[in-house]
Formats: structure tokens, C-alpha cells, sequence
């Protein structure tokens, strides 16, 4: 198997997610830095306008939205895993709860002034830059247009959440799952992570001892061994994979589907929907795979998870058939 690589910036809570799951895992992994906003040309080879982040890359394989990639980390390492059937319903609620309604209002909470942005992506990028790449890209999710009108609205969002969480919490566990971190734990953590960066939101976050104490178990779990790798460099695994036949093949049980070999558009159904072109090779209840082209790369193949995305299937006549995964 390839040395897993993460393709992210620092800043980002998703990311972060990510690197401490390679942290519980105690995995050896290649960082990959990207910019904070596009362009982001080698990543966009293979995914065409696809742009959200983290992307895991194994070898020819590039893994989307940090639901799947949690999946195939745990995978990849099944020791102490993060699957039980006691907290997996709990995990799944929460996901899709934190992921993107909490993450989409901690926005105006976050980022109020120049002194927000400069304090969590370090000078990497202006307001300006930053409110102008983001607006589209998030749109429908909120207005960013309205971020001061949507301010207390998102507290009273945020302070739901935050009792949500410390009461799961105040129960005698020192994590969402029990004993052990589930991954529900890395889906509600990532937003909390957010607030706690520099400058903190450290009057507000008094108020939640237990989730601070939970956060304080979160974070000790580091990022595990890494090293850097640069996107040509990444990119060029990809090639050598390829010709040395290193394939990933997710666990997952394959489901028969009269998409398969189908030339298909895969769309988010919340934000950033860009399509990405491609071949479906293969399904199975929790993900689907295409293959498509990548420039100067060759065949690439591409996963995402089934929710929180739409197969548009196309034809010779052009037309469309837009079908949400159910």
C-alpha cells in the first residue's frame, strides 16, 4: 500500500480532522500543503473543479470529503478501531450535523474582523481574498454577503451545539463513543478545534468544561509521524503506482448498479457544486468510485462517499438525470 498523502493547508478544521486520525492511528503520512485559496493547479488536474479539502491520495487513488477519508484511515490500520455498533447511529447523526450546519455557522462567528483571518491561516491570505474565493463556493449553504445580520443567529446555532456536546460528554465518558473515540468524535471535534484556535473564543468556551477536557484528549492524540512532499512530487506516486499496478480497493461490499460503467458528473448537494467527470467502476453501500483522465497522470480513480452526493448520469443526447444518493 502507498504511503497515504494528505493534500491540505494548516488552517483548515476538516484537515485537522484528518491529521488526528493519522495521530490515533499513529500512521506515517506525507503532507502535501496546498494554498488556502485556488489555484491549486496540480490538484485540479485530478479533480477537475472539485475543490474541497482535505484530499487523501494513495498512489492513484484520491479519496474526497473527510466522511470517506475517516473510513478508509481506519481501513488502512484496523487496530482500535473506530467502528462499533454502539455508537455508530450517534456518529452518523452527529457527521452530518457538524458537517456542514455547525461548520457553515461557526463562519460568522469566526471570522469578524482582519485579525480572525490573519490568526487562523497566519498572513497566508487577505479579508479580501478570502470573502471573495469563499462567498461562491459556499453558496447556498449561508449568505456570506450577510455575515454581520447572521452573527446572532449562528451564537444561538453554536451555543445548541456546544450544550449538545457537553452533555454527551458530562456523562462519566471521556469520549461521544465511551471509553474509546468514535467517529463522532473527529466529526464534532474539527469545529471545536476552530474556535480554539488563536483567537480563541475563550469566554464562550468556559462555559463547556467538558467538552474543554474532551478537546484537551482530542488534541493530545498529535498528527502522528509526517513528513512534506511537494504536489509535483505527490503527484508523480500517482504515475508510479499506476505502472506498478498498486490499486486501492475499499473494503466495502460492492453493490450490483445499472450506473456502473456509466459516464457520470458526481455534484455535492450542499456547496462547492462543481461536478467532476468520470467512469463509475465501482459502488458499494457507503462510496462510489470513477475513473477519469487526469493530464499528464493518465487514469486516476476518484471516490466519494454515497451521502451528501448526486450522480448526474449523461448521455449521447446530452441530456440529464439527476439522481440524489440515497
Amino acid at each position: 500500500m502507498q504511503e497515504p498523502i494528505l493534500h491540505h493547508y494548516w488552517g483548515s478544521p476538516y484537515a485537522e480532522k484528518i491529521r488526528l486520525l493519522f495521530g490515533y492511528k499513529n500512521l506515517v503520512w506525507r503532507s502535501c500543503e496546498i494554498p488556502v485559496t485556488p489555484p491549486r493547479s496540480n490538484l485540479a488536474r485530478v479533480l477537475g473543479g472539485f475543490r474541497r479539502t482535505p484530499v487523501l491520495q494513495l498512489g492513484a487513488d484520491f479519496i474526497c470529503d473527510t466522511r470517506l477519508i475517516a473510513e478508509v484511515i481506519d481501513d488502512l490500520k484496523p487496530e482500535s478501531s473506530l467502528k462499533s455498533k454502539q455508537n455508530e447511529t450517534l456518529s452518523q447523526l452527529i457527521s452530518h450535523w457538524a458537517e456542514p450546519r455547525v461548520f457553515a455557522l461557526v463562519g460568522p462567528v469566526r471570522f469578524r474582523s482582519a485579525e480572525d483571518v490573519d490568526g487562523v491561516f497566519d498572513g497566508q491570505v487577505s479579508v479580501d481574498q478570502f470573502r471573495s474565493d469563499r462567498i461562491p463556493f459556499m453558496h447556498p449553504v449561508y449568505d456570506a454577503e450577510r455575515f454581520s445580520k447572521l452573527n446572532a443567529s449562528s451564537w444561538d446555532h453554536l451555543r445548541f451545539y456546544m450544550d449538545a456536546l457537553e452533555g454527551l460528554l458530562s456523562a462519566e465518558s471521556n469520549f461521544i463513543g465511551g471509553d474509546k473515540p468514535a467517529f463522532g468524535d473527529f466529526s464534532a471535534y474539527h469545529n471545536v478545534w476552530w474556535l480554539r484556535v488563536p483567537p480563541a473564543q475563550i469566554e464562550f468556551l468556559s462555559n463547556y468544561p467538558a467538552v474543554a477536557d474532551w478537546a484537551d484528549r482530542m488534541k493530545a492524540f498529535g498528527h502522528g509521524k509526517y513528513s512534506s512532499i511537494g504536489d509535483d512530487d505527490a503527484l508523480a506516486t500517482a504515475v508510479a503506482a499506476k505502472s506498478d499496478g498498486q490499486i486501492y480497493s475499499p473494503s466495502w461490499e460492492q453493490q450490483p448498479d445499472r450506473r456502473m460503467g456509466r459516464e457520470v458528473e458526481i455534484v455535492a448537494d450542499d456547496y462547492g457544486k462543481v461536478p467532476v467527470e468520470g467512469t463509475i467502476v465501482a459502488m458499494s453501500g457507503r462510496h462510489v468510485t470513477i475513473e477519469r483522465s487526469a493530464d499528464g497522470i493518465g487514469t486516476v480513480r476518484v471516490h466519494f462517499p454515497r451521502v451528501g452526493y448526486e450522480i448526474v448520469t449523461t448521455s449521447s443526447s446530452k441530456s440529464r438525470v439527476t439522481q440524489a444518493f440515497a
